[in-house]
């Protein structure tokens, strides 16, 4: 599991790991191909996305792959239940916080110029709205992690 603030860098270590052979679900990836749209998201439509990605990766799981959820994880209950059902499969979970500081993951946001790699078009504008009003569970003292800094 993935976990960290919008421009922590999430995508690209879930990519680096891609690149050793895991197989790599993002959320972002596939809303964005599903909809056409890098710029206005649905949140009907990213919530039924990730419960099909959430429904898929456990299948994998019992096919012998390894996966890297690149799902963000702002909520504990989603990450509860991922614990919950790698659990239940007998799967080794690894939680990763992806993090830096937030004027460096603004100007990553801001400096895309292009969605072509499967991300959002934010402007300055659009980070700050979802950096004021986007909640984000912060992570508990048992909930076992990893940290990588991308600053």
């Amino acid at each position: 599991m993935v976990f960290g603030e919008i421009g922590a860098g999430k995508t690209t270590y879930a990519r680096t790991l891609e690149a050793r052979g895991v197989v790599r679900l993002s959320l972002d990836e596939w809303t964005i191909a599903a909809t056409g749209d890098p710029v206005h998201v649905s949140a009907e439509v990213v919530e039924r996305l990730l419960d099909q990605l959430m429904n898929l990766w456990p299948h994998m799981v019992r096919a012998g792959v390894s996966v890297v959820l690149d799902f963000g994880f702002w909520d504990r209950p989603r990450r509860d239940e991922v614990r919950r059902v790698a659990a239940e499969l007998g799967a080794n979970i690894n939680l990763v916080h992806v993090r830096c500081p937030m004027d460096e993951r603004r100007t990553r946001c801001v400096g895309r110029s292009s969605v072509q790699d499967g991300s959002y078009a934010i402007d300055e504008g659009a980070f700050e709205w979802i950096t004021a009003h986007k909640s984000v569970d912060p992570l508990g003292t048992d909930e076992p992690h990893q940290v990588v800094d991308t600053a």
